[in-house]
């Protein structure tokens, strides 16, 4: 299963008091929701750079799960975000959605679509 979430949020923008720390928890958290076992710690990254096309500054996250891995990607500019939940368990994408809106302070937008793999 892979759930795939394109969305804006407010707590992507500059702004956040340590959007570092936001994107870690965030990720050990999720692991959690989807019950689901941690093989690594998160790795985030700051990012900053480009060439005025829209990718100058965000943060990425990434953690191993035992049947998988979970991946962010946030842009400063817009609170935009990707976020990719894959596995080859099942888990309860639903509630990872229920979840998501609480952690993420009701965002603008959030997109979902599940792939069956």
């Amino acid at each position: 299963m892979h759930l795939v979430i394109d969305g804006v949020a407010k707590v992507f923008t500059a702004e956040k008091a340590d959007p570092i720390d936001f994107v870690y928890s965030l990720l050990v958290d999720l692991t959690e929701v989807i019950g689901m076992q941690s093989l690594t710690l998160p790795y985030v990254v700051r990012y900053a750079g480009g060439n005025g096309d829209g990718w100058e500054e965000g943060i990425s996250g990434f953690t191993l799960i035992s049947t998988s891995h979970i991946a962010i990607h946030t842009w400063f500019a817009d609170g935009r975000f990707t976020l990719d939940i894959y596995s080859c368990k099942n888990f309860d994408s639903s509630l990872v959605y229920l979840w998501l809106v609480e952690a993420l302070e009701n965002p603008e937008k959030m997109e979902t679509q599940i792939i069956r793999r």
